[in-house]
């Protein structure tokens, strides 16, 4: 779920209360439902992480606009190889199960939408891979 100014008609995800437009003066949005997929604005690959997150590492962790919003929001893209993202990839949302949801970012993250394949390893990708290495080889010792 988003929210969409009725004046502007400008969706934000996550939803907000009002709309950024300081022409519109609405003090409140519309709730709207949003397709759970969105596009890779911009991403990084942290090679560094709090406990929760340190076996995963190194991933990706990119700026996504879920379905034609106007904002975008951070979360992590599971399933791919660091070095592999792009920008303007397509992704979509994925859910932890509903007994397992406890109301936080950590619920959900991004997956590379069905269909989507990586293009051919380049000498950026390469060095990427070279990069992420010792963080892959520090990871596995971890009990």
């Amino acid at each position: 779920w988003g929210t969409q100014c009725p004046k502007c008609g400008d969706k934000f995800f996550p939803p907000r209360v009002n709309c950024w437009n300081l022409d519109c003066n609405i003090e409140k949005s519309d709730w709207i439902q949003l397709k759970e997929e969105g596009i890779v604005h911009t991403f990084t690959i942290a090679g560094w992480s709090g406990k929760s997150s340190l076996k995963r590492l190194p991933f990706v962790l990119a700026y996504v606009i879920v379905d034609g919003c106007n904002t975008a929001i951070a979360n992590e893209i599971r399933n791919i190889a660091p070095w592999d993202p792009e920008f303007g990839m397509p992704v979509k949302v994925v859910w932890k199960p509903k007994e397992e949801r406890q109301g936080t970012v950590t619920d959900w993250w991004f997956e590379p939408a069905d269909g989507w394949k990586a293009g051919p390893m380049t000498p950026e990708k390469e060095r990427m891979k070279k990069l992420c290495q010792p963080v892959i080889e520090w990871v596995q010792t971890m009990k």
